[in-house]
């Protein structure tokens, strides 16, 4: 896995006309490049360079990993109960020979 950012990290250091392309780097760590391009994508920062007056982008493995695990979390969302789920699990539990007033909600 450190082989892995290691790579993208010195890639993006590089001199942009001494960069591999992301369909060379890819085929170097086995991945398709739309995997590739997604997990470069979401590690991308901007680090200020003052004394040469312009943006040197490079790649944090912790800032993708953050990004993952929001979206992660923006996906996922508590079920709703409605009248049928609630239906079917009253069934549910009834066939289980258990009675909905006998379970404790915790």
């Amino acid at each position: 896995m450190w082989l892995r950012y290691f790579l993208i990290r010195s890639n993006l250091r590089r001199p942009k006309k001494d960069r591999l392309s992301m369909t060379a780097l890819a085929k170097e760590l086995g991945l398709p490049r739309s995997t590739l391009s997604r997990e470069v994508k979401l590690g991308l920062v901007s680090r200020p360079n003052t004394w040469k007056d312009r943006d040197i982008w490079d790649y944090s493995a912790r800032k993708a990993q953050e990004e993952h695990d929001r979206r992660q979390a923006q996906k996922d969302c508590p079920m709703r109960m409605n009248p049928l789920i609630a239906q079917l699990l009253r069934q549910f539990i009834l066939s289980l020979g258990l009675t909905v007033l006998s379970m404790s909600m915790t």
